[in-house]
């Protein structure tokens, strides 16, 4: 730009930055941003970086960023703690994530519906599961409103865990997840595709296949529509429960679907034929996948 007589402004290094950080060249962005003597980083750009550096595992380089960060004068804001938190949520570090949270309310700086979601998310992993269902209410006491995120990041782990509460997929509580799937919907969050199938694949590991194919139709008359990896999961649920022959209709019409079955597909399919004694059949299917170009991996074997 400079030879063709343009001068890069901040946002122009900006843009750069943040596009090779998205793009995982994090070591080119660094390069742009060591040539940037005549413009001043700003608070954008240094978020930009941190975020790449934390995607990249190279979580010391980050700190020493945000350090590089406050001592041109500029201070952190919630982008650049969410980065940070969603850094040590990945690493398992919950213990930092907290920290980090802590010192956004010394720094006066409101953490946002990202924040809580990660931090929600790494109490989920945790299994401190009540920890979370009370940061889900408290954000929502400080007038921060979960999203489809939000909820499918506390389904999910409810879910995991089999507690008896808010899991739409529980064995002996429908009711209750009933419940939490219209308070979701009475506050204006839509559920999204990896909502439903967070829930579907819970009701079908408890059993409730027929409450997952309810819930499927519901899905579809909404005007949503399933992927493979939801298909995966009723096909899963349908031979888990011996309804072996159900599942392989299903399969059949992947295709009508539009869906084009995956290695999961062929291997939750061939399984439930084989434990039916239909080794013929799942020999076919194995046969069919290898013709359709899926390799086989370990989970054929």
């Amino acid at each position: 730009m400079v030879e063709i007589g343009v001068r890069p402004n901040v946002v122009i290094y900006n843009i750069v930055i943040d596009g090779l950080c998205k793009s995982r060249h994090v070591d080119k962005a660094l390069d742009f941003f060591n040539q940037m003597e005549v413009v001043r980083p700003d608070v954008i750009t240094y978020n930009s970086l941190i975020s790449g550096l934390c995607n990249a595992s190279r979580w010391g380089e980050a700190l020493r960023m945000v350090r590089c960060m406050s001592e041109s004068g500029l201070s952190p804001d919630v982008f650049t703690f969410n980065a940070l938190i969603d850094a040590c949520v990945k690493r398992g570090s919950l213990s930092e994530a907290e920290e980090l949270y802590e010192e956004m309310g010394r720094r006066s700086l409101e953490p946002d519906v990202v924040t809580y979601s990660l931090l929600i998310d790494g109490l989920c992993m945790c299994s401190r599961l009540d920890e979370a269902e009370r940061m889900f209410e408290y954000m929502g006491s400080r007038r921060c409103f979960p999203d489809v995120v939000t909820y499918s990041i506390l389904i999910n782990g409810f879910c995991k865990s089999r507690k008896v509460d808010y899991g739409y997929c529980l064995a002996g509580k429908v009711n209750v997840a009933e419940e939490i799937f219209r308070r979701m919907a009475g506050s204006g969050v839509s559920p999204n595709i990896v909502t439903y199938n967070v829930l579907l694949h819970g009701l079908c590991d408890n059993g409730k296949v027929e409450k997952a194919l309810v819930m499927l139709e519901d899905m579809e008359k909404s005007g949503m529509e399933g992927d493979i990896v939801t298909y995966n999961i009723i096909i899963r649920g349908m031979c888990k429960a011996g309804e072996v022959a159900d599942a392989w209709d299903l399969y059949c019409s992947l295709n009508l679907k539009g869906l084009v079955p995956d290695i999961w597909t062929y291997t939750t399919m061939m399984l439930g034929l084989y434990k039916k004694g239909l080794r013929r059949e799942a020999d076919a299917l194995f046969r069919k996948m290898k013709e359709d170009g899926i390799l086989p991996n370990e989970c054929c074997v």
